[in-house]
């Protein structure tokens, strides 16, 4: 089918208050690119990328977010940053006709907040079901979180869903419509953008690992085979940790960081299961990744033969 192309430009800059304040700004720029992709169905990317880039930055830095809307399909845009709390800025919370007016065609919009809380938080477009693939991870990091274990250098996993064949302005045309149409349960889940994501770990270490769910329906549970986890914060509030977790159940919008022990093992590789809860099951409503002992380590050609991970019904 004939696709159209938009883009948005993205572009993020912080600095410190302190700084802010001397006059001296620590600058860093992102340049988000946002385009179609796909052959039956088009979903939106940035930077061609599926999940977005990842944002990171210090508490208590100005987050400087300049949005440019060069959307061909003259779709209106806004982006809501999920778990940042706004203070004196709720008119750059990114809900469209409710903190703002929508991003028309050719219009560039500014968004600047405190990066408050710490935490691991999501960005994600505000408008119809852009969201689906239009999002990306906010890391705002605390020099003061003693963190006993080394963060997972790949960065985040974000979990989504995704209806594969669906043009997603006639679902959106659905949903508004008396009675409303609905297009069904999704027909594949992801983690960050694959089915079959890889993981690469090193043996005898204590790695933190955050976890997003960018799903737009769907409640998901993780865990991986023949590991455990320890939550340690959830929707970026440290918590009393909670230890030997077999798998965690994470709806749309949740954010948890966890801690996982690897073995006293040099190779070897582990299922990741991430499958969808208390909906009817639909055909791929799970997807396996890989928890891979270096990369010497070789990743089977049938995954679906890997022990799965013990998922909680609770």
């Amino acid at each position: 089918m004939a696709m159209s192309c938009f883009l948005f430009f993205l572009l993020v800059t912080l600095f410190p208050l302190t700084d802010a304040v001397s006059g001296i700004i620590n600058r860093h720029e992102y340049n988000f690119t946002t385009t179609y992709a796909g052959n039956t169905t088009s979903v939106i990317l940035i930077n061609n990328q599926y999940p977005g880039p990842t944002i990171r930055v210090n508490v208590g830095d100005i987050i400087i977010v300049h949005i440019h809307n060069a959307l061909q399909s003259m779709e209106d845009v806004t982006i809501h940053f999920h778990g940042i709390l706004q203070k004196q800025t709720s008119q750059m919370d990114g809900v469209g006709f409710v903190t703002q007016m929508p991003i028309s065609h050719g219009q560039t919009f500014t968004y600047a907040f405190y990066a408050y809380p710490a935490g691991t938080h999501i960005y994600h477009s505000h408008v119809g079901l852009q969201a689906v693939t239009a999002f990306g991870a906010v890391i705002i990091d605390d020099p003061q979180r003693p963190w006993e274990a080394v963060e997972i250098p790949s960065g985040p996993i974000m979990f989504s869903d995704h209806w594969e064949g669906v043009d997603r302005l006639a679902q959106e045309a659905g949903l508004l419509q008396s009675p409303f149409k609905w297009e069904g349960e999704p027909t594949n889940l992801f983690m960050n953008g694959q089915r079959n994501y890889v993981l690469t770990v090193e043996p005898n270490a204590f790695y933190l690992l955050r976890l997003i769910g960018a799903t737009s329906l769907s409640t998901i549970v993780f865990g991986i085979a023949e590991h455990t986890m320890t939550v340690v914060e959830v929707d970026g509030k440290l918590i009393v940790p909670k230890p030997n977790m077999t798998s965690i159940e994470i709806a749309s919008g949740q954010r948890y960081a966890v801690m996982i022990e690897t073995k006293n093992q040099y190779t070897g590789v582990f299922a990741m299961q991430a499958s969808i809860r208390w909906r009817v099951a639909a055909a791929n409503s799970s997807c396996i990744g890989i928890l891979r002992y270096g990369l010497q380590s070789s990743i089977p050609s049938n995954i679906s033969s890997l022990n799965l991970p013990i998922l909680s019904n609770e």
